[in-house]
């Protein structure tokens, strides 16, 4: 590895711990927010905006006998070097995946009862409309032959979370970015929120078949850096409930775009869109297989979120990519949202953060940190 490579990890270890060393000690609740918002003054909505898109980032936590421990430089480095920290993939056996719960399931009662305080309590800030503007472009994988008419992309899969006691999951993708390392996801998919900590043991396996003997047919790969929105870490506001993580090489020597390919990402423009929505909620074959559904999406309300009807997903699709322009021959298209929330009962509609371009700001975070 080279010496510029591990002087920016070091630096990625320093400001990842003095962030969250800020977090736990500056937070402002969503309450105090929302006083701040109905007071009218016009430099708390400007600081309050600018908290909103302020990021966190930090190298991903993993839990070691019961403590929670957080890779030095010169660690990330031999994990890329091993494909993954073995101890870690290890952790993730078939059965493990198989018995693994959607990390925001039906019964998690303190997550659904924040989740709903957040939602109540969110600012009213107007959005801003912004032309549509595309980060990257679509990228098909190394070595593997496209398919005619492919249903599901190979670049999106399960989100694999540990710390908890059976396990947990979410959705996400592969992102085309310069490093070709990068993921998207959900905020509450790498952080528990307002309050709450960054989410431990991160394995994403692109794909995932849950009823296949080959579970990982494109192998493993452990998050190494997460990245997500002050608005959604400190306030819990839907509306930047995305995240984005970068990850180390499989054990294949492969980076994650290189062996899935990624999509590309678009932000701004109409709330109203096309989009082709992927995930493996749990109502739908025991969140075993990846589902696919096509939508007009339309905004939510006076929300900055885009809201799909009628998918019928549920828990466990939260991350899942909405892609726009979506190709079934290449298996990728443009990511313009990610399932965030649902309603508080049943499975009538999914909704997604707007893209504008701080979502550009925060994939670039994630495409510098490694």
């Amino acid at each position: 590895m080279r010496r510029s490579h591990a002087v920016r990890l070091a630096s990625i270890t320093a400001t990842a711990i003095a962030t969250i060393a800020v977090a736990t000690t500056t937070a402002l609740g969503p309450v105090a927010q929302a006083g701040e918002a109905a007071a009218g003054s016009a430099a708390s909505s400007g600081t309050a905006a600018a908290r909103d898109t302020a990021i966190d980032s930090t190298v991903a936590p993993v839990l070691r006998n019961g403590r929670v421990h957080t890779y030095s430089a010169r660690q990330m480095e031999r994990v890329e070097a091993q494909g993954g920290d073995p101890e870690v993939l290890a952790y993730w056996t078939p059965e493990r995946m198989a018995e693994a719960k959607p990390i925001d399931e039906p019964g998690d009662r303190e997550l659904v009862g924040r989740q709903a305080r957040a939602l109540a309590n969110q600012l009213a800030l107007a959005a801003t409309a912004e032309p549509v503007s595309t980060y990257s472009a679509p990228v098909a994988p190394q070595g593997v032959r496209p398919m005619a008419r492919r249903t599901l992309p190979i670049n999106t899969g399960k989100l694999f979370i540990g710390g908890f006691e059976s396990g947990s999951w979410c959705s996400a993708a592969a992102i085309n970015t310069g490093s070709k390392r990068v993921l998207i996801t959900a905020g509450h998919c790498v952080h528990e929120g307002p309050g709450g900590t960054w989410h431990r043991n991160l394995v994403f396996v692109p794909m995932y078949r849950g009823h296949a003997d080959y579970r990982a047919p494109y192998g493993k790969f452990q998050v190494a850096t997460m990245h997500a929105f002050q608005g959604w870490t400190r306030s819990g506001y839907f509306s930047r409930d995305v995240a984005f993580a970068s990850t180390y090489r499989n054990d294949r020597d492969q980076r994650l775009v290189g062996a899935v390919g990624g999509n590309g990402l678009t932000t701004g423009g109409s709330y109203r869109f096309t989009a082709t929505i992927f995930g493996y909620p749990y109502n739908l074959d025991d969140g075993l297989r990846m589902q696919r559904c096509r939508k007009e999406v339309h905004r939510h309300g006076d929300r900055r979120t885009s809201l799909a009807s009628g998918c019928g997903y549920g828990q466990g699709s939260s991350g899942g990519p909405w892609l726009w322009h979506y190709s079934s021959e290449r298996g990728t298209g443009y990511a313009r949202g990610v399932t965030s929330y649902g309603p508080r009962s049943g499975f009538s509609y999914i909704a997604s953060p707007h893209f504008d371009s701080a979502v550009r700001d925060l994939a670039a975070a994630a495409n510098r940190a490694f």
